[in-house]
């Protein structure tokens, strides 16, 4: 949650206030049985056909994805109206244009029609729809900024782990990949480094 308004951020991106996408401060957590408790379902997302979390996530090969819905404890997003973009700081001139317009919004959040979450208030709640729900890099190495918790499906009951919605294990899975190239790629470099001496 954190991490991908810090990432927008680091884009020179801003990030905004929304309502009714956070139930009512009740963060996702592990209970003492090993249960995920407060995996509270808010809203659907609706997620970019040609975008890398369409990959990550889903087995069908055309849009659009809807993913059912995701839990939602956030009450700030990415502003995608105002970045990351080149605010016209000549000192930094040229640091901001190559951030310029490397990132792209991949998802974005939706109603559900069968959902009708009340917050503990009692209160309906009324997610703002088309919220930024995840971005990515455009270019080169890949970068995902997700808003909610997909470790969340997930309980941990005697050693054994299982996941209650298969996109999310995708998406898990896609990231530890990721990293995994990431690290034979460092890999090899040091390899060729030694061996080139360079």
């Amino acid at each position: 949650m954190w991490g991908a308004w810090r990432l927008w951020e680091s884009f020179n991106g801003k990030i905004k206030e929304v309502t009714d996408h956070n139930y009512n401060s009740g963060m996702i957590r592990l209970s003492d049985k090993g249960y995920i408790t407060y995996n509270i379902q808010i809203h659907s997302i609706e997620i970019g056909g040609e975008s890398l979390l369409a990959r990550a996530v889903s087995e069908r090969k055309s849009p659009p994805f809807l993913a059912p819905t995701v839990n939602s404890v956030h009450w700030l997003a990415v502003d995608d109206k105002s970045g990351p973009c080149f605010s016209g700081n000549i000192q930094s001139k040229g640091v901001e244009e190559a951030l310029y317009n490397l990132l792209v919004v991949s998802a974005r959040a939706k109603p559900h029609p069968s959902k009708e979450i009340k917050n503990r208030k009692s209160k309906i709640m009324v997610p703002e729809e088309d919220t930024v729900e995840a971005f990515e890099s455009k270019h080169g190495a890949p970068l995902l900024g997700i808003q909610w918790h997909p470790e969340g499906y997930f309980d941990y009951l005697e050693d054994k782990c299982r996941c209650k919605d298969p996109q999310q294990v995708r998406l898990l899975q896609y990231m530890a990949k990721a990293g995994d190239a990431y690290a034979a790629k460092q890999r090899l470099l040091k390899e060729l480094k030694a061996t080139w001496k360079l």
